[in-house]
C-alpha cells in the first residue's frame, strides 16, 4: 500500500503540465537519501567498517523519520533535522 503512494508521487513528478508540490519534492529527496544510506550500510558492513555502519544506520533512520515531518508538511523542522544529519 505504501508502495502505491510512492508510485503516485513519482508519477506526479513525471507529468509536466502539473505543478510539482513541495510534498512530492521532499518525499522524493527523502526516499533517495534513505536509499543511498541504506546501500552504504551494506557496503560498509561488507568492508567491516563498523563505525560507518552505525552512522549510516542512524542516517537511514533519520531520513525515514523525516517522512513523518513531510506527511505533516512541517518543512522547517525537516530542514533542521536534515542539517543536523549532514
Amino acid at each position: 500500500m505504501n508502495l502505491i503512494k510512492s508510485e503516485n508521487i513519482f508519477s506526479e513528478l513525471l507529468q509536466p503540465e502539473k505543478r510539482i508540490t513541495n510534498k512530492a519534492k521532499y518525499t522524493t529527496l527523502q526516499i533517495c537519501c534513505a536509499a543511498v544510506h541504506l546501500i552504504l550500510v551494506f557496503t560498509f558492513a561488507a568492508l567491516n567498517v563498523m563505525p560507518m555502519v552505525i552512522f549510516n544506520c542512524f542516517s537511514t533512520l533519520c531520513y525515514l523519520l523525516c517522512g513523518i515531518l513531510i506527511k505533516k508538511e512541517k518543512y522547517v523542522p525537516l530542514y533542521h533535522v536534515t542539517y543536523v544529519e549532514i
